[in-house]
């Protein structure tokens, strides 16, 4: 068992090492390196183990945000990001690779398991250059899953609020017509149904509404002469798994939308889901 724990010590060794020097650096950065003025360059030396020429994409759109913006983009970028690229092409495909076969050269035969500092020195820049490439990786893919569950979110709030504004602007033209064509006369309580008595807006005799939406839509029970309340539920989880939704569903996205025809602020959007 021993023998065959031993063709492994190297790469123990080289683990090991990196793992220490990692803690250690960490360390180092959080105490001492965030106090200093070159803090952003340290941060770029990250990417010299990884993958270098991300720097150089970093900095192509730099100058566009520059260029969009009518700023310049100073020439220390550039040589920030051309030496940070350049070091790390060398270290991972120069460097690294010459000192590891250097150092199984310099093996002796009849001891395989001692290595040269060569092959140590070699062995851990490549084993640092994956760990930290994969670490770029997990992170990268968690944030663009992340990114897109938050564009999902955002383009369903846009979505709902619109239609939400729509429904508002027509209740607005509904109460401001006379009886004779269907309106409120002025209220949104003081529209006449079929049997010519007195009765509130109703959401179906909006225009734009659809039964058939996307979204469910009803008015809150609290309508008065001058205002009214537009509630629009998505078909999407909200933020609040606990929240009861106005229509009786639970946990769903909810917005609402008041409507004040007769005041300075027509209409103000309320999100609902942490209310109740």
């Amino acid at each position: 068992m021993k023998e065959r724990i031993k063709k492994y010590l190297p790469w123990i060794y080289v683990a090991a090492i990196v793992y220490s020097l990692s803690v250690f650096l960490f360390l180092i950065k959080t105490s001492v390196l965030n106090s200093l003025p070159f803090t952003g360059f340290t941060e770029k030396l990250f990417y010299i183990f990884a993958i270098p020429t991300t720097q150089i994409a970093q900095y192509s759109g730099t100058v566009t945000m520059n260029e969009f913006g009518s700023r310049i983009t100073e020439f220390t970028v550039l040589s920030e990001a051309l030496i940070v690229a350049g070091l790390g092409i060398m270290m991972i495909l120069v460097i690294a690779p010459f000192l590891l076969v250097k150092g199984y050269e310099k093996t002796d035969p009849q001891e395989p398991n001692k290595r040269s500092f060569s092959w140590y020195t070699g062995a851990g820049i490549m084993v640092i250059s994956l760990t930290v490439s994969f670490l770029l990786m997990t992170v990268g893919t968690a944030e663009y899953f992340s990114t897109n569950e938050e564009i999902a979110e955002g383009r369903d709030k846009d979505r709902l609020r619109s239609e939400l504004l729509a429904l508002a602007l027509d209740a607005t033209d509904k109460m401001t017509l006379p009886h004779q064509i269907g309106g409120g006369n002025g209220s949104f309580a003081n529209f006449v149904d079929e049997r010519g008595e007195r009765s509130y807006i109703n959401i179906e005799d909006l225009e734009g509404y659809n039964s058939e939406y996307s979204f469910k839509f009803l008015f809150s029970e609290s309508i008065t002469d001058s205002s009214l309340t537009i509630i629009g539920i998505s078909n999407n989880e909200g933020n609040n798994p606990e929240f009861i939704n106005a229509n009786g569903d639970s946990g769903k996205r909810q917005l609402s939308i008041k409507v004040n025809p007769y005041q300075e602020k027509m209409y103000s959007f309320q999100n609902n889901e942490f209310t109740n």
